[in-house]
């Protein structure tokens, strides 16, 4: 496959991997330069039935990319491609990851069950101190910079926490009023967290639950419209899209409180979204892949690959337009039979 430079031709709605741009839209279509449909994808199956499910997929270049998974008994699973091989590494715990975040340069944090964060450097992984229960899950990991990372999860489902370090010390963040709750009193819990800045983050969680702050100023619960459990986040400049759902997947964009349901035809749920240079992509269970361009409308992917999956977890789109997703055994309790998928800008004839 070639992601030698992601950009769109609008011009056929093909590739154009010529034009030795810098990953922006080809502006020769007469309006505003952005396609309305996504790059055509040339998709390559990297991993099939591995004994551990892989959840999260991210980097920072198409060769700095990072796979984290389940632990079948001998550790968590952690793979590393440089741009020729994929290595896996040995972290020396033990526990599931479910996230991973990369810095260019170092350090890569991970983030998984009994309340694990692990922070790569230096070929060096060392656990980091929360100070918190063991039952807890950690699903999502972000950060600005190493000195500014948020860590957002949960236990069962429910009972919702925000984690913030600043370099030295993982603080708890207060939740903010207005929650849903359950009968019990539960607060819902929290999947996942993006941001565009340091002073501009977003949360999702159960309940169809938003929330946007940042450790210094606090989160506020933004109405989403929904009730779905919202799993995954991603965003640009623009706006953020949001993915999620029960027996079927439901994908949102937007901004400022204002989000748009997508019209999808009846897709399974949706795991993983993430948004790039060229548009975003969504992915979940049966290995289903959509993608839209900036300014288009979201559309089912055909990758041709013909395997079985039982969803698509996580996605990462690189800085060069190249999209990654993982996944596995992930809806059921098994966590195994790991896939990492490619899909690359095609070469113009």
């Amino acid at each position: 496959t070639d992601a030698t430079d992601g950009t769109a031709d609008a011009t056929d709605g093909t590739a154009d991997a010529t034009d030795g741009t810098d990953g922006t839209a080809d502006a020769t279509d007469g309006t505003d330069g952005v396609p309305d449909l996504p790059p055509e994808l040339t998709w390559s199956l990297l991993a099939q039935n591995v004994n551990e499910a892989f959840m999260s997929v991210g980097g920072t270049s198409a060769s700095d990319v990072w796979a984290v998974g389940a632990d079948k008994g001998k550790g968590p699973a952690v793979v590393h491609y440089d741009g020729n091989t994929w290595t896996r590494l040995t972290t020396g715990t033990r526990g599931d990851l479910w996230w991973v975040h990369a810095f260019a340069g170092g350090p890569v944090f991970m983030a998984g069950s009994s309340a694990t964060i692990l922070k790569y450097e230096n070929n060096t992984f060392t656990r980091r101190p929360t100070h918190a229960l063991g039952r807890q899950t950690v699903y999502g990991i972000w950060g600005s910079s190493p000195t500014d990372v948020y860590a957002v999860g949960g236990f069962a489902g429910r009972e919702g926490f925000i984690w913030h370090y600043d370099g030295a010390t993982w603080t708890h963040l207060p939740e903010p009023a207005g929650l849903s709750v359950t009968s019990l009193g539960d607060i819902p819990g929290f999947f996942k967290v993006w941001g565009r800045s340091a002073s501009d983050v977003y949360v999702v969680g159960g309940r169809g639950t938003l929330l946007h702050g940042n450790a210094t100023d606090g989160f506020t619960l933004v109405p989403t419209g929904t009730t779905e459990a919202l799993f995954t986040i991603s965003g640009d400049a623009a706006g953020v899209s949001f993915v999620g759902g029960g027996s079927n997947g439901v994908i949102f964009d937007g901004t400022a409180g204002v989000f748009e349901k997508a019209t999808l035809d009846a897709p399974p749920i949706l795991q993983g979204v993430s948004v790039g240079p060229w548009g975003a992509v969504a992915c979940g269970g049966t290995g289903a892949v959509y993608a839209r361009a900036t300014e288009g409308d979201w559309q089912e992917e055909d990758t041709g690959l013909g395997y079985a999956v039982e969803s698509l977890h996580g996605t990462w789109m690189d800085p060069e337009g190249g999209v990654w997703a993982v996944g596995g055994g992930v809806i059921s309790a098994s966590l195994d039979k790991g896939a990492i998928i490619y899909g690359g800008a095609a070469v113009k004839a």
